[in-house]
This record gives structure tokens, C-alpha cells and sequence, in this order.
């Protein structure tokens, strides 16, 4: 589904699209998985969890200054 027009909407627009968007996604979050181990945390409180993707959507700019590899920073 989407909100383009059938003109706006043609096969290589859709594809630049969705690989743009997964680009991006893929790269957030192997990110977070990986430096920050979001995906390897048991937490089963809903509160906890998002408090603590808060407090990564802080760190994670703090620590990268110009950077593209967290770990690195």
C-alpha cells in the first residue's frame, strides 16, 4: 500500500522506496543489536524496556560524534 499516485508509483520508484527504507532500518538496527545488545536483553516489563530504548536513543548520538561505527566511538 501507499499513499503515491499511480503516475508516482511506478516499479523503480517502489523499489528505490522500500530499498531506501530498508537501508536505513537495517543499518539502525544492526546498530543497536549489535553495540548496544538490545536484542539480547530478557526484559519482560514493557516500562523497562522502553526506558532503556530511551536512554540508547540518547547515548547513541552522544557517542558517535561524527562516526558511523559506535563501537568505535
Amino acid at each position: 500500500m501507499t499513499s503515491l499516485t499511480r503516475a508516482e508509483a511506478g516499479p523503480t520508484r517502489l523499489l528505490t522506496l522500500v530499498r531506501d527504507y530498508w537501508d536505513t532500518e537495517n543499518d539502525l538496527h544492526y546498530r543497536r543489536a549489535k553495540t548496544l545488545r538490545e536484542d539480547a536483553t530478557w526484559m519482560t516489563y514493557r516500562r523497562l524496556a522502553e526506558a532503556m530504548a530511551i536512554l540508547n536513543n540518547w547515548i547513541e548520538p552522544a557517542l558517535l560524534t561524527g562516526q558511523r561505527n559506535l563501537a568505535a566511538a
